[in-house]
C-alpha cells in the first residue's frame, strides 16, 4: 500500500503521542497541508487527528472533474483556509501556535 510503502515511515515516531499530549491540555489538533486528502486522511487516522485541511478537487454530479476547488491549500490560499476554519471552530488566535 502507497501509504504505508511512502508515508508512513517518514512520520515522526513520537507524533502521535504528541498529538496526545495537545489534545489532552484542550487544544484543537490540525494538519494543514498542500497535500490531497489521499495522503491526509490516512496521516490523520494514523495519528488521531481529526481535522485536516487540504487540496480539494472539484466534484460535479460525483465524478471528478479535474480542477481543484480555489484557493488551493497553498501559500495564501493556506490562509484563507486556516481562517475559515478558526471561524467554525471558535479558535482564539492570540491563544494558538502553529
Amino acid at each position: 500500500m502507497w501509504f504505508e510503502d511512502v508515508v508512513a515511515r517518514t512520520i515522526y515516531p513520537r507524533a502521535a503521542e504528541l498529538v496526545r499530549e495537545h489534545e489532552e491540555r484542550g487544544h484543537v489538533v490540525a494538519i494543514v497541508s498542500g497535500a490531497t486528502t489521499f495522503v491526509l486522511r490516512p496521516l490523520a487516522e494514523r495519528l488521531g487527528v481529526q481535522h485536516f485541511l487540504y487540496i480539494r478537487f472539484e466534484v460535479a454530479e460525483g465524478r471528478f472533474t479535474g480542477r481543484v476547488v480555489e484557493p488551493i491549500c497553498f501559500e495564501e490560499g493556506r490562509i484563507y483556509w486556516i481562517q475559515h476554519f478558526i471561524e467554525r471552530h471558535g479558535i482564539d488566535l492570540a491563544k494558538s501556535f502553529f
